[in-house]
């Protein structure tokens, strides 16, 4: 990897902490420190002993003494992980300072996955800073942020160092379970992904590894504790701390990252009583985010991206006291509308989540398949009548290849992110392993927020699973996906009729229109889970009952602006 400049990283491994700049001498030099120049702009590449574990460590301070030059004679193309914004806020006056976390590419000891040694590291590279009289930042004004693994990490940091003021968490979590076995569901392709990634570029635990083995065999009691105290909201400790001193938050996560979803964050508005910005964006992990560390065109602003302008200015506010109303929008949504890049419309501003003068939910009750090709979602509002159904419940049984599915993993959401949705043609599906249902939407309107689906449902195994898709549905009946998610139960009893409702994905898309209309789907299996259950004897009846229903959050007309490209 290149060192022009500073230090370099995957980034799944790095945090920085940011400290407003109030003036100073050049800073003294550290263990092992090589010097690199950056523009105007002193970047130094450390290795530093923390708790017996070498650190690497870079740093970007201002320059007042020499002349301003724009960003992209200073960036070019740079590959570093957060050096392009470490420049940045350089620029507008801040000390910022990122390191690799222990257990990474060059950074010493084993891997701790945001545990109690990261915090003390943490903790450490704070003192580092304000003890330099060279640096001479404001310990009364620090701040924590990070990208992916350093997202969780600047979160549970704050709960534990309360000289950290604000915090940005960017494609990170705030509820580890979520992120490994929301539902009761294994994430096998991500556990899977992140296990050979910590392998091949870190030093990974055993525990780790056994936790993943247990998790994919359903034995949540064996890792829970591991698991919750890497979490914001399982952490009681962290949990209590962040709540207690009203630590600002910005979270910033994308609609198609399948390992932290966007939906926690949304759900944090509801319940943490510090000031909280969410940011929702299209794209998946890291995406929308990585536009501000590394060009991807070349007319592209390392300056110019949404969510690192956004922030910027929070860190501005909170760290500096100014007034620039980023606080105003709680909540900003960026709508997918499948159109190319150019046509970009902004972000769907809301109150916050929910948003009950903002947003209605649209509740659809499932009726009968029958002998047609679907069955219907009856609007729960709708004056006409209600008649029984004649068909009470109907079954659907276990398949490797359901026929309706969310695609290939990892891919298929990549292709989704990139505006290319290949369709699921909903009538070719088996009858046997699926069923469907459909309402015709022909007003267009649009759905932000996080969908709900209501099970009622009597499996024949100890063990199950069930998978939920909901799509956007052309005049053809070819469905593209908008949202999903999964539930399993790996101790029930066979034959005993259960209600569970969950929630899928966040979502912020426009449906319906003349021809256009909205289907839910449901089978037994998905590449993208685990499966408690994989026996060809496997199956589930649903019940048509009033807890059969899909819950979708619809945006009031006239209440909001259709969109606004919000740049503070």
């Amino acid at each position: 990897a290149s060192q022009v400049g500073g230090c370099s990283g995957d980034e799944t491994t790095w945090a920085f902490g940011l400290a407003q700049y109030p003036g100073g001498s050049r800073f003294a030099a550290t263990e092992e420190v090589q010097v690199y120049r950056e523009g105007d702009y002193l970047q130094v590449l450390g290795r530093h002993t923390l708790d017996s574990v070498g650190m690497r460590s870079c740093a970007a301070e201002p320059r007042r003494d020499l002349p301003r030059r724009h960003l992209h004679e200073l960036m070019g193309y740079s590959d570093e992980e957060y050096l392009a914004q470490q420049v940045i806020m350089a620029e507008e006056g801040y000390l910022a300072v990122a390191y690799e976390a222990r257990g990474w590419y060059r950074s010493g000891g084993v891997v701790d996955l945001a545990g109690p040694n990261d915090m003390k590291d943490a903790s450490a590279i704070i003192d580092l800073a304000l003890a330099s009289k060279e640096w001479n930042p404001d310990p009364e004004q620090v701040a924590f942020a990070g990208l992916s693994y350093g997202a969780g990490i600047a979160l549970l940091a704050a709960a534990y160092d309360s000289r950290i003021k604000a915090v940005v968490s960017l494609s990170g979590w705030v509820s580890a379970r979520s992120a490994f076995f929301e539902n009761g569901v294994p994430n096998r392709i991500w556990m899977e992904i992140l296990l050979g990634t910590g392998i091949t570029t870190g030093r990974i635990p055993a525990t780790f590894s056994r936790m993943v083995k247990e998790l994919e065999k359903g034995n949540w009691s064996h890792c829970k504790d591991y698991i919750n105290a890497r979490g914001i909201t399982t952490n009681e400790v962290a949990w209590k701390s962040l709540n207690e001193r009203e630590v600002p938050l910005l979270l910033s996560n994308n609609f198609d990252d399948a390992l932290f979803f966007a939906d926690d964050d949304l759900h944090m508005q509801e319940v943490y009583k510090g000031p909280l910005k969410v940011l929702v964006n299209q794209g998946l992990h890291g995406a929308a985010e990585e536009g501000g560390l590394q060009k991807q065109l070349p007319w592209q602003s390392l300056r110019g991206n949404f969510v690192w302008s956004q922030a910027r200015s929070f860190l501005d506010h909170w760290l500096r006291g100014r007034d620039n109303g980023i606080m105003e929008d709680k909540l900003l949504m960026e709508p997918s509308n499948r159109l190319p890049f150019f046509f970009w419309e902004g972000y769907q501003r809301l109150a916050a989540w929910p948003d009950a003068e903002g947003v209605e939910v649209v509740t659809f009750s499932a009726t009968p398949r029958g002998p047609g090709l679907h069955g219907g979602l009856q609007p729960a509002e709708s004056d006409g009548p209600k008649e029984e159904a004649a068909i009470t419940e109907e079954s659907v049984h276990f398949s490797h290849l359901p026929g309706i599915g969310a695609g290939i993993p990892v891919i298929s959401d990549a292709l989704r992110s990139s505006h290319i949705n290949i369709p699921n043609i909903l009538p070719w599906a088996s009858r046997r392993y699926n069923l469907w249902y459909y309402t015709a939407l022909p007003e267009k309107s649009r759905y932000c927020g996080i969908p709900t689906v209501s099970l009622d449902i009597t499996p024949n195994a100890d063990k199950w699973q069930v998978v939920v898709y909901v799509f956007s549905v052309n005049p053809l009946y070819m469905g593209s996906l908008v949202t999903r998610a999964s539930v399993a139960c790996w101790n029930c009893t066979a034959g005993e009729r259960v209600q569970r409702s969950i929630d899928l994905r966040a979502l912020c898309v426009d449906l319906g229109g003349v021809g256009h209309g909205l289907a839910l789907a449901v089978n037994l299996f998905s590449g993208f889970y685990g499966a408690a259950t994989t026996s060809e004897d496997f199956s589930v009846a649903f019940h048509y009952s009033p807890s059969f229903m899909l819950s979708m959050p619809r945006i009031r007309p006239g209440q909001l602006p259709a969109a606004s490209a919000v740049i503070v």
